[in-house]
């Protein structure tokens, strides 16, 4: 089996869905890679994860902390779909089905940041 890791920051809030006695909590996930080029410029790429984790029915309280913005760790089975859009152009998308995932950072925790540095900076 392959199993791959991610780290990233989610690119919208989680969606909740309902499947019988189970839940499916589906995220996406941003990876940002930074790289300078041999004449010193600098390039960005984002790769976005799209990944679904499984939970019995009635063990969503993860879904609460899984918002946008959120930093988190999740490491899972992939999957790699390729289609054609309408305008002719190849599309991969990667899927990532979740057995692990770690809360990294939350959003709240960048707002205490971002209060401790104003209450700092009145003082």
């Amino acid at each position: 089996m392959i199993n791959i890791s991610v780290i990233g920051n989610l690119g919208y809030d989680c969606v909740v869905r309902d499947a019988g006695n189970e839940c499916v909590i589906a995220f996406s996930i941003a990876h940002n890679e930074k790289w300078m080029d041999k004449d010193g410029i600098t390039h960005e790429k984002t790769v976005w994860v799209s990944c679904s984790k499984w939970v019995r029915e009635g063990n969503i309280t993860l879904a609460q902390y899984l918002k946008k913005g959120t930093k988190v760790w999740v490491s899972g089975k992939p999957e790699i779909n390729t289609y054609q859009t309408k305008s002719g152009d190849w599309v991969s998308d990667l899927k990532l089905t979740v057995e692990k995932l770690e809360l990294l950072s939350s959003k709240s925790d960048k707002n205490d940041e971002e209060d401790k540095k104003e209450v700092e900076n009145d003082k």
